[in-house]
């Protein structure tokens, strides 16, 4: 598997020159997954006019997801689990090519269960994403 650090310094090196846009996050250490863990992140893409679409979250500074993601069906979330100690945390999910940021602070508690989905369409003309944490299961339909 190649490395991802020449073009992420590439990427860092260019933001230092003024080269990028608001959507941009540093180099982080990954944040690893957990099958056990108490914070589940379902992540997935609901725009049929961006697909696919990257998408980089990271967790307390840390790089928990980093993929393209299809719009397939738009019934496809993707699963992360990780172990997050108790108490507050940051969760910051960016997208260049879907031109869409969002930050959240949450609390973990007990076991927890999260969505983040991208939105976009050419009729409302909002690139965002969605963040809802909740703490029982996540059903999709």
């Amino acid at each position: 598997m190649r490395s991802k650090a020449p073009v992420a310094a590439t990427l860092f090196a260019l933001c230092l020159v003024g080269g990028c846009t608001n959507t941009v996050l540093p180099l982080a250490e990954p944040l690893p997954q957990d099958k056990n863990g108490n914070f589940v992140l379902y992540v997935s893409n609901q725009s049929f006019d961006v697909s696919p679409v990257d998408i980089l979250i990271h967790i307390d500074g840390k790089e928990a997801v980093s993929s393209d993601f299809a719009v397939g069906n738009q019934h496809n979330w993707v699963q992360h689990t990780f172990q997050l100690a108790p108490g507050k945390h940051q969760l910051v999910a960016v997208s260049q090519k879907g031109k869409a940021r969002v930050e959240r602070e949450f609390e973990i508690v007990d076991k927890h269960w999260a969505v983040v989905d991208y939105w976009y369409s050419k009729q409302d003309g909002k690139k965002q994403f969605s963040f809802v944490i909740q703490d029982q299961p996540i059903g999709f339909m």
